[in-house]
Formats: structure tokens, C-alpha cells, sequence
């Protein structure tokens, strides 16, 4: 007996699957990865430029009257140099995050410490500069009377105790000597300037730590860490 079914033979609905969508994310990621260094040849400039633009500036002190006479005529260069220092400081943060990035590919506490270190130094960059931005708004104001501006003078004058910057420096110092992230010459003048911002050549540690980050933003940029290194942090 012929037995066939009476039911439709089922057919093959399975739908051409469409080819993986490339990985423009990662790609993007490992792109800014490879530039963000160059944040540091933009703090190098701009603190430069910043320094230059305020130029000489009077000492914690200087007396009252000799002061009011400085901003008097000097304001709108002393504000024009604490905004360009200010910008400095921003970029001064992405160069700590890429400092940030080759650090915990060596070693999560290094980069605990850079991730710190570079949050510090951001602030106190920023905050200290602010005090110039301010100088050159109230510095030629009739209603700004000499002690208040006294005031706002030492803030600049003065300044903060750095911390942040020894910290970076550090964690950048100990990734060049035990890793590959970092070259081993570019890690052992980290650690020089590090120990230095702790004696009292911290002046001109501060001031070579700018070079330092000019060239490190360059050669971060051009030795691209090695591959088994950075996949290590991912």
C-alpha cells in the first residue's frame, strides 16, 4: 500500500547568515591608544608658550604698591598665560591616561599608581593656573583693592606642593625598568626626576619634567609597546 503523508514536506528556511561586522571599535580604541602620548608634547607647548606669554613675574614679596603697578599694566598677559596653562593641565591628564595605559599593562599597582598620579597632578595644574586666569580678570579692576589682590598673588606666587607629577614619574620610571611599555632610558630619567622633586632641585626637576614629557609624548608615539605586553591589560 502506497502510505504517503499527507502533510507539506517541511523546506529549508534558514536564512543566509550576513559576514561579522568589522571591529571598528577596538580598531578606533588601538588608534587613540597609539596617539594619546601626544598629549604630552601638547602640555610641553602650551606650559611654554603659557610660561612665556606671563613672563616675569613678582615674587611673593613684592610689596602691595609695586604690585598694583605690576597688574596694572600686566594683567591681560598674566591671564592670557594662566588659560593657556590651564589648557596645559587637561592635556597634562590624557598624557598621564596614556602613561596610565602602559603601566597597568606591566603591573596593576603601577598602574595604580600613574592612574593617581596623573589625577593629582591634573588637579593641582589646573586649580594653580586658575589663579593666574583670575589675576588677569581682577588685576586691572578699580574695585579690586591691593589686599585682595595681594591675596590672590600669593596663590600664584606660591603655589602648591607637588605631588602628582613625583607620582607619574614613578609609576613611568619603574614600567621603563621592569617592562617594555616604556623604554628602559626614558624609564631611568623618569625615576632620576622623580627623586629629584624630593630634594631641593625640585625647582628644576619641575621644569625638566616638561622636556621629559615632550620627548615622551614622541617616542611613546613612534615605539608602539609590545603586542604581548598590551594584550596582557585587555
Amino acid at each position: 500500500m502506497d502510505v504517503r503523508s499527507n502533510y507539506p514536506t517541511p523546506t529549508d528556511t534558514t536564512q543566509p547568515t550576513a559576514p561579522p561586522a568589522p571591529a571598528t571599535g577596538s580598531a578606533v580604541g588601538a588608534t587613540v591608544e597609539r596617539f594619546l602620548p601626544l598629549a604630552g608634547v601638547a602640555f610641553a607647548v602650551l606650559t611654554i608658550v603659557g610660561t612665556l606669554t606671563v613672563d616675569a613675574f613678582p615674587d611673593e614679596a613684592t610689596p602691595v604698591r609695586q604690585l598694583v603697578r605690576y597688574y596694572a599694566g600686566h594683567h591681560a598677559q598674566v591671564g592670557r598665560g594662566g588659560e593657556l596653562m590651564e589648557y596645559a593641565g587637561v592635556f597634562l591628564g590624557l598624557f598621564g591616561a596614556a602613561l596610565w595605559l602602559r603601566a597597568r599593562a606591566v603591573h596593576p599597582a603601577l598602574g595604580a599608581v600613574a592612574l593617581i598620579g596623573a589625577a593629582v597632578a591634573t588637579t593641582q595644574q589646573v586649580t594653580e593656573n586658575a589663579s593666574y586666569a583670575s589675576l588677569g580678570q581682577i588685576g586691572g579692576l578699580s574695585t579690586t583693592t591691593p589686599e585682595a589682590l595681594q591675596a590672590w598673588h600669593f596663590a600664584g606666587a606660591l603655589g602648591q606642593v607637588d605631588i602628582g607629577v613625583p607620582l607619574l614619574l614613578l609609576a613611568a620610571g619603574l614600567v621603563g625598568v621592569t617592562g617594555t611599555t616604556v623604554p628602559r632610558w626614558l624609564g631611568w630619567a623618569a625615576l632620576v626626576l622623580a627623586v629629584g622633586s624630593f630634594t631641593p632641585l625640585a625647582f628644576f626637576a619641575s621644569l625638566l619634567f616638561v622636556l621629559w614629557a615632550l620627548v615622551a609624548g614622541i617616542v611613546l608615539t613612534v615605539r608602539r609597546p609590545d603586542a604581548g605586553t598590551t594584550s596582557a591589560s585587555h
